[in-house]
């Protein structure tokens, strides 16, 4: 099974490392990406396209992370999607926004680059075990 992810991040590099983090782990992954909020709400609205897990950045210019993840809550058709904060932030009061703005998730981009690919992978295993979602 083809399992999609969709990486939300103004960060090019930050992209390219979660999608490579992502492939490490030998699974058959499609990946999309979306540099702003307003691109990524557009493609999740696509009917052609609904991710099976979202990783999102907080910190965008324009529309922020949580403003994103309050759109995708509050859309029918999108709510149930799992999405997974990925963000430099280390502000508790970021956790506590995201977890209660329906965050499945929240990880911390860390400077170690195997700690973050570790961390990456980590999602991908515990979500994609529990895929319930269909494209």
């Amino acid at each position: 099974m083809l399992y999609n992810v969709l990486i939300i991040d103004d960060n090019i590099g930050d992209i390219l490392l979660m999608q490579h983090a992502l492939s490490k782990n030998g699974k058959n992954i499609q990946f999309r990406s979306a540099l702003n909020g307003a691109e990524s709400l557009a493609m999740l609205r696509e009917s052609s396209y609904l991710p099976h897990l979202v990783l999102l950045d907080i910190n965008m210019p324009g529309m922020s992370g949580i403003e994103v993840l309050r759109r995708i809550r509050s859309d029918e058709h999108l709510r149930d999607i799992p999405v997974v904060i990925v963000t430099h932030s280390s502000l508790d009061s970021d956790r506590v926004e995201s977890y209660h703005n329906g965050a499945s998730g929240y990880i911390q981009k860390s400077a170690d680059l195997n700690e973050f690919i570790l961390d990456i992978e980590m999602i991908l295993n515990h979500y994609h075990g529990n895929d319930n979602s269909s494209s």
